[in-house]
């Protein structure tokens, strides 16, 4: 009897028509949310309803939820994706409780990541992203390495006559993540006087050549 009952239920889950309508609802959820956000629409009789609809939307994922853990069992939370999604309907599921755990509600927006774990091709897009992980992390250590060189170097170069920007090592990081941006060349290198001083316009050129250009064609290229 229960194992009729869990391969009615896995016809349920894994049919096209259910996955459409959790998509749906998510799509509809997304809209909802954003509402929400608008304080004139939140405090008004409309908002009352968007609430009431989104709580009930919430427990339909809950229910969606209960049932693939019945349609797979301990087989469920094998899969880092269904895991992913527990963890956000739970989250937002204890949100919407008392005060204990209302500041939760500030999450529930978490659950629309769910339309990355139900369309095939953002899956395939997220998860071609955490293999090439590896090498994007040592990208990203060897751009913490450059980016402390150079704050030192600023420092010791700068940080007298500009304490404000270059007087400690964590100043000196900041200005140049600033500088990095492209639009504050004035406010950081202008200010350092780049313009006046070859040496410093040619410190800030190569850290920006390395930094942006260099680095961030490197994550690119792992990626690709």
């Amino acid at each position: 009897m229960w194992q009729r009952i869990r391969e009615v239920i896995k016809k349920i889950v894994y049919n096209t028509l259910f996955n459409r309508v959790v998509i749906f609802l998510l799509a509809i959820n997304l809209v909802i949310l954003a509402l929400l956000t608008f304080q004139n629409i939140k405090t008004s009789s409309f908002g009352a309803v968007l609430s009431i609809i989104d709580d009930t939307i919430l427990y339909f994922f809950v229910c969606e939820i209960i049932l693939r853990i019945i349609a797979e069992k301990t087989r469920y939370f094998k899969d880092g994706w269904n895991v992913f999604d527990f963890t956000v309907v739970a989250i937002a599921f204890l949100g919407s409780g008392g005060s204990g755990v209302s500041a939760l509600r500030v999450f529930r927006a978490l659950r629309l990541f769910r339309l990355i774990s139900l369309n095939k091709a953002f899956k395939r897009i997220i998860d071609a992203f955490f293999l090439c992980m590896r090498g994007v992390a040592s990208v990203f250590s060897i751009a913490l390495i450059v980016n402390l060189v150079f704050a030192i170097i600023a420092c010791e170069f700068l940080g007298n006559s500009h304490p404000e920007l270059f007087g400690n090592v964590f100043k000196s990081i900041y200005s140049l993540l600033k500088l990095s941006m492209m639009f504050t060349w004035t406010d950081i290198a202008g200010a350092a006087g780049a313009e006046d001083n070859p040496l410093i316009a040619i410190f800030f050129m190569i850290y920006f050549v390395i930094n942006v250009y260099v680095l961030f064609n490197l994550v690119i290229a792992i990626l690709c």
